[in-house]
């Protein structure tokens, strides 16, 4: 695994190192993760099209989560948008439901797709912009650089894969969580894992939670939107990877919400319940 040093425009960065290994981001990783942002917003301007202009379809309805699907003028990789919404105590921080998602050796305790998972460096409002942002409305930025792998599966017959992702998390004062998500596999800050087949995200995946509603009994609606938009590699059908990917996202949502559940004691409610009168 590299070591970079800090260049010299990157030197008002606070870096906390949670491996052995002090990585720093590099300024094309950066724009990337910008260039993401506006991607992701397009992708949620609209429940009928994504940021190419390609219709939203749904993919299933579990009753807790509603999974769509659209296409992308870049490849053939389908591009997912899962949505649901939970009912919660004022007194919760639905935060938690970020952290559990994307930060992933914590992910590994409840995720069985995802094998290993390390943190090499997180930067605390890296950038001037940031700090700026953080004294004008109270909106906190933090970055990091993520490797996890996934098990293989089938027997052996699929490999299993190696990701590399720069990721931008980003709470604003309102209580709004989100975490922005770009491929860094090419970067050459992390060299991947013999073995594995190395998998990309593309630019506009995100996760994001928010207020809603706030109910009169005490308790709030909360909102999640995450898109995926991702390149498994390897010799699988794009075909095959597309008409299975849906039912696994569905999936670790599900497996996701049920650890709220049971950590917290929330109350669960059916996307459909709040979709139409909210």
């Amino acid at each position: 695994m590299t070591s970079l040093a800090t260049s010299d425009n990157e030197a008002h960065m606070t870096t906390t190192t949670i491996t052995n290994k002090d990585v720093t981001l590099t300024e094309e990783i950066y724009q990337k993760l910008e260039n993401g942002i506006g991607i992701f917003e397009k992708h949620l301007a609209t429940k009928d099209v994504n940021a190419d202009g390609n219709p939203w379809k749904l993919e299933r309805n579990t009753g807790n989560i509603i999974v769509r699907y659209s296409t992308s003028n870049a490849n053939n990789c389908r591009i997912f948008h899962v949505q649901f919404r939970v009912k919660i105590p004022k007194s919760f921080d639905l935060n938690i439901f970020i952290s559990n998602l994307m930060d992933m050796p914590k992910r590994v305790s409840w995720d069985k797709s995802i094998k290993s998972a390390k943190t090499h460096s997180t930067y605390d409002l890296a950038m001037e912009k940031d700090v700026k942002l953080n004294k004008e409305t109270g909106s906190h930025v933090t970055y990091e650089l993520s490797e996890y792998t996934t098990a293989s599966a089938a027997g052996g017959l699929v490999s299993p894969r190696w990701f590399l992702d720069a990721r931008k998390f980003l709470t604003t004062k309102d209580g709004t969580a989100s975490c922005f998500t770009v491929d860094a596999s090419a970067s050459g800050l992390v060299e991947p894992q013999s073995g594995h087949v190395v998998a990309k995200n593309y630019n506009g995946g995100a996760s994001r939670i928010r207020r809603i509603k706030t109910l009169e009994d005490g308790f709030e609606i909360w909102q999640s939107d995450s898109v995926a938009h991702c390149n498994i590699g390897g010799w699988l059908p794009t075909s095959i990877v597309n008409r299975e990917t849906g039912g696994a996202m569905a999936g670790t949502y599900e497996s996701m919400l049920l650890k709220l559940v049971e950590s917290k004691g929330n109350t669960i409610v059916p996307t459909k319940s709040y979709y139409d009168n909210i």
